[in-house]
């Protein structure tokens, strides 16, 4: 099939990092967004920078095809260092098994925090990716004081249309005065290792190669409370989080669950929670805050294309909407006169949907119940009367 396709990949945004302590970008050992000079041609060049040490770079990059609006990747990322190749992300082929390492090639702080997803043109440490060709020292370079040096990035769609980005960049050994700041706490992971943490009723584990790389985590408990780390930082592996519930009245804990909060209002999201003896525990892949939680409020089925007594007879389909806002819906079951009937689930629509179709109805007065459970066992009965010839 054969798409129009003329325009060239757009480039948002291009960043440069610095690689270690003993980096500077622009007087900075941060992290630096560069500006971008657009040219007529439609290609980019990037404001001159000065920089020491081990450097690299990432770009915000999509394609569009003629008359679509939507955003697609781009098929090739290629860097040139004075002129000779550096670096290659080929996106022709992959296996499916590598779609969860893809957090590697972007910088998933970035996009935890931004919403942008800046491409890495350098390859960290385990990283499993196969996307990568013709990487020179990781894709990284080093530049030394008093050296002048520029740096290429052709960025490919399928089509063959090309859009190229220079920057120059000035060595420059001056002692930076923005220094990143080397966060240290008591509870250090290394990847390589599994680690339990345990604090109050709360414990975590984590098994060998949760994490891409060792680093200081952030661990507190405060009441029911856990604070674990951000969660701006990559996890390959499921990990456990386990709340001792024994201090808990037998008849608060059918209701309890853990969640994690998200957003600025800490809106409590629940985490898949099972229960064995007096322990909750949930896996999952999130870095975060979790808090035990209650939820006694039942879930909600609310009639959509009929009222109780209507007549359906010209009606192929009865449908009614389910809901729950803590939890969410765990099970539903509904009968016609006593008998189950199949009704179809739209998560996105939050809508069971019955076909009359099935020739399960055949009476003219028909009795319709409908039970829906949530994750804690809350639970809700709709019932209703409905006609049909």
């Amino acid at each position: 099939m054969d798409v129009k396709d003329t325009g060239k990949p757009i480039v948002s945004n291009v960043y440069a990092y610095p690689i270690g302590k003993h980096s500077h970008i622009n007087g900075s050992n941060k992290k630096q967004k560069l500006r971008l000079i657009p040219q007529k041609s439609g290609d980019y060049k990037l404001e001159d920078l000065k920089a020491f040490g081990t450097i690299g770079f990432a770009v915000e990059t999509v394609d569009r095809q003629d008359m679509a609006a939507n955003n697609n990747g781009v098929y090739t990322i290629s860097t040139f260092y004075n002129g000779l190749p550096n670096f290659e992300i080929d996106f022709r082929r992959f296996s499916f098994a590598e779609t969860k390492h893809l957090n590697r090639l972007i910088d998933y702080e970035h996009y935890k925090e931004h919403d942008e997803r800046l491409q890495k043109l350098f390859i960290e440490k385990n990283n499993p990716l196969s996307l990568y060709n013709n990487a020179i020292d990781q894709g990284y370079l080093s530049i030394a004081a008093g050296t002048s040096a520029v740096y290429q990035v052709k960025i490919c769609d399928f089509k063959g249309n090309e859009t190229v980005i220079d920057i120059n960049i000035q060595g420059d050994e001056t002692v930076p005065l923005d220094v990143a700041e080397e966060i240290k706490t008591q509870y250090y992971i290394q990847h390589s290792e599994s680690t339990d943490l345990a604090e109050g009723n709360v414990s975590v584990h984590f098994p060998k190669d949760t994490f891409y790389d060792s680093f200081y985590m952030y661990f507190s408990v405060r009441n029911d409370t856990l604070i674990l780390h951000k969660p701006t930082l990559p996890v390959k592996k499921t990990f456990t989080i386990s709340y001792d519930i024994s201090q808990y009245a037998e008849a608060d804990l059918k209701q309890l669950y853990i969640a994690e909060l998200l957003g600025w209002n800490n809106f409590p999201s629940y985490s898949s929670t099972k229960r064995k003896g007096n322990t909750l525990y949930t896996r999952t892949k999130d870095l975060g805050t979790y808090v035990l939680a209650r939820d006694t409020v039942a879930p909600t089925i609310t009639p959509v294309n009929f009222k109780d007594g209507s007549w359906l007879s010209k009606y192929r389909f009865l449908k009614v909407k389910i809901d729950d806002d803590l939890t969410g819906v765990s099970n539903y079951r509904a009968t016609v006169n006593g008998q189950w009937i199949l009704m179809e689930y739209d998560y996105k629509e939050k809508t069971l949907t019955y076909d009359f179709n099935d020739g399960v109805v055949h009476d003219t007065k028909n009795k319709l119940k409908v039970i829906v459970t949530d994750h804690v066992g809350n639970s809700t009965t709709f019932e209703s009367t409905f006609f049909r010839k």
